[in-house]
Parts: C-alpha cells; structure tokens; sequence
C-alpha cells in the first residue's frame, strides 16, 4: 500500500490525504478504504520512527528532473517522501508499479511519461542505480527494506532509457555478502562491549623450580576410576585408640603410685 505525502509548512509537518483515484484502484466498492495513521517524526531525522520489524517504510521521490550524463547525481527537480508505506496491503496484494505511480502522478508527472528507477542503500548513485519495469523490480526494491526504512526512488524523462549502460554489472549476491560480513563485525563489537571480566580467587602461584602437581591428581568426580571401579575408594577411618585397662602394679613407671608402695613396706616393717 502506498504512503501519505508529507507537506512541511512553516515550522510544522502534515501529511496529505491519500487520493481517491488510489483508492478506486485497489479497493473493492463493499470494502472499507483502510486508515493511514500519521507518523511520528523526529526533528532531523529523514524517516519516522519505524519499529525494527515494521512492514512500514518511506519512499524518497526524486522528480521533475533528470540524471547527468555521468550517472552521478540528479540535476533539478524536487524530492518529496511518502511515509507509512506498507509492504502488504490491507485487502490483500504487495506493494507495486500502481503504488508508485500513483505517488508520481500526485506530486504532477503524468502517468506514461516517466521511468522508474531506485537505487540501493549505502551506495553510490553511479554503482546502485537499477530500472523498475514490471512488478519484479518493485521486489527487488522492496528486498532492500531488510537494510533501511528509506527507499530512494528516480522519476525521469522516457528518452534517459535509451542511454547506453550496463547494468547487469552490479552483483546483489555480492552486495548481501557485504551486508552480513558488516552486520557480523557489528555484532562482535556489541559482543565485547558487553563482556564483564570475572575476578578469579588468588591461587597459590608455585614457586619457580618447583616440581608441579601430577596430572594423575585425584579429583572430586568419576574421572579417577578404574574401569572395573564402581565409585571412588573411600580412605578407612582411623580407629579410635581405647585406653588399656590398669596394668598390674609391677609394671607400673615409678611415680605418684611410688609413695604406696614405701607405704606398705613401712606398714609390713
């Protein structure tokens, strides 16, 4: 579904309505013609605040001009953005040509004497400009929503088509590989950012020239049984020591049990 124009006046920002002729094209009489919101934009900022996963985007139109001979810039004309554009329809469809000509025809270039043409994202107009002809394009273009909410699109003059160039020189494969190896490096970075390093306990450092431990160490799992092991042999307790009883008196160290014995040979005497 196409999107609203946005009209900047003095110091505010409104959206025109979507024309009726639009309207008739794509919406069944019985059926109610759907409601597009008006978006919230930011000062200084070129698009809305679209969601990461919103279905919607903007269309920046350049027209009433016309590419250099060089390909590298758009000499004249105006630029109008068209916002709250949707992928999908609400009564159902994809975005497409009558999406985008309808958007040229309100903005005053009459149906049937213009070329479409869009431009990749991030790249230099010279490199990433590519026709739109039929509805295949028009994906081709809406595939690039997987990397910007900003869509640049070029209205110009039926007789620019017939200027020579190649454009199947440009790669898509190459340009998805670029992507991901950009969003893959992005990714690491926020990664490290976010990396808290954890304190370990102070560990007793062996000295220098001392022998270290043995592998073979005993530790506190299964990994130090046998094969024919069923669990860890477990150390045998000590046993504790019981005191003898009173040995005979005779065997008895001279001592505090000395004087009794003087006792009774006084007493024998």
């Amino acid at each position: 579904m196409r999107g609203r124009l946005r009209v900047v006046g003095d110091g505010s920002t409104t959206w025109a309505e979507v024309p009726n002729e639009y309207w008739s094209e794509v919406v069944k009489a019985d059926e109610e013609i759907p409601l597009i919101l008006e978006p919230k934009l930011i000062g200084g900022s070129e698009t809305p605040e679209y969601g990461e996963y919103s279905i919607h985007f903007t269309i920046k139109l350049y027209h009433g001009g016309d590419l250099d001979e060089s390909v590298k810039s758009y000499v004249g004309g105006e630029i109008s953005y068209f916002d709250m554009c949707s992928i999908k329809h609400y009564h159902g469809g994809d975005f497409g040509l009558k999406e985008l000509e309808s958007m040229c025809v309100e903005v005053g270039l009459k149906k049937g004497d213009f070329d479409l043409w869009y431009c990749l994202p991030e790249v230099e107009l010279s490199v990433g400009l590519m026709s739109i002809e039929n509805e295949e394009h028009v994906g081709n273009l809406t595939d690039m929503l997987v990397y910007t909410k900003l869509l640049r699109v070029y209205a110009t003059a039926r007789t620019f088509r017939n200027w020579n160039c190649e454009w199947d020189d440009f790669s898509f494969t190459q340009l998805l590989v670029d992507e991901k190896e950009k969003r893959v490096s992005q990714m690491i970075d926020e990664a490290e950012d976010h990396i808290v390093p954890i304190e370990k306990e102070d560990e007793d450092v062996p000295a220098q020239g001392e022998d270290e431990e043995d592998n073979d160490s005993f530790q506190g799992d299964n990994s130090n049984l046998d094969s024919t092991d069923s669990e860890v042999e477990k150390t045998p307790k000590k046993k504790k020591r019981i005191p003898p009883p009173n040995p005979p008196y005779r065997t008895r160290k001279r001592g505090r049990f000395s004087m009794l014995r003087v006792r009774i040979r006084v007493t024998l005497c």
